[in-house]
């Protein structure tokens, strides 16, 4: 039930919760950052059995999502770089053309192509 009886105690636990969103939000868009600019060494770290759950238990204090969906969130961006590439090779672009578009390895696209 919203009202207008909000006392001093409630008003700061109010602004607590907003101010620790707010440093939430600050850390989930720093570890993006890192993560995203060493993906590969992130990867290779979040495998070591001790790290996995450092790394884990970061992002979650953090209010980040979790490495799963961090993955996930991979997997379908290469799925439309994918999507668009058949497209583009349809289209009649060369696979070099394809692969500098799309960001994809070229063999990748030579793949695709044979399909």
């Amino acid at each position: 039930k919203l009202d207008n009886r909000l006392d001093r105690n409630g008003a700061r636990k109010i602004i607590d919760a907003i101010d620790r969103l707010d440093k939430a939000a600050r850390m989930g868009a720093y570890v993006d950052a890192i993560y995203n600019a060493n993906f590969e060494l992130m990867e290779e770290v979040s495998k070591m059995s001790d790290m996995a759950a450092t790394l884990n238990k970061t992002l979650e204090n953090a209010g980040y999502v979790t490495r799963k969906m961090i993955l996930a969130g991979i997997q379908a961006k290469e799925e439309k770089a994918r999507e668009i590439a058949q497209n583009l090779i349809s289209r009649g672009f060369d696979m070099k053309e394809t692969a500098e578009i799309t960001g994809m390895d070229i063999e990748k696209v030579r793949a695709l192509s044979e399909q």
